[in-house]
């Protein structure tokens, strides 16, 4: 709206125009004050809040209340109990060593595939970029369970 459209308003328009203005105005003051107040009311819970969770943790754990009727006494050992005391056995680590239950060998691409061909598992061996990988799956519930388990050598 420029100068000449304010003063071609009729007393009438000009009324009107400082009315609408009256309540808009009115409108943004209610609206503003209305922010200010939820955002005081959040920002107050967030304390609430805030402060509830640190008195929580600031509090020490509390364990149940000693019962003032429990003796504690030392057990008698009973009769035909022995007690030994061991000492440190060198040979205790030759006794107990785990031993390996498996043996690796290190094959070549084609005994590879010759060796699954031999289990009823023939596949194709595919190198691209780096990498390395079978034509087919070689490996399945089946195949393990026809496999005889291995029992660990004997000490």
């Amino acid at each position: 709206m420029n100068e000449q459209d304010r003063s071609s308003l009729s007393d009438a328009g000009r009324v009107r125009r400082e009315a609408m203005l009256g309540e808009i105005v009115a409108q943004m003051q209610r609206l503003h004050r209305r922010r200010r107040v939820r955002r005081t009311a959040a920002a107050s819970a967030c304390m609430v809040v805030l402060l509830i969770g640190l008195s929580l943790l600031a509090m020490p754990a509390r364990g149940p209340a000693p019962d003032s009727r429990m003796v504690v006494e030392k057990p008698e050992p009973a009769p035909g109990v022995s007690i030994e005391i061991v000492r440190t056995d060198p040979s205790v680590l030759q006794r107990f060593a785990a031993r390996p239950t498996s043996r690796t060998v290190l094959l070549d691409d084609e005994a590879l595939l010759d060796e699954l061909a031999a289990m009823d598992r023939p596949a194709g061996l595919i190198r691209s970029g780096g990498r390395v990988w079978l034509t087919a799956d070689v490996v399945d519930a089946r195949l393990d369970r026809a496999r005889p388990p291995e029992s660990p050598p004997s000490l």
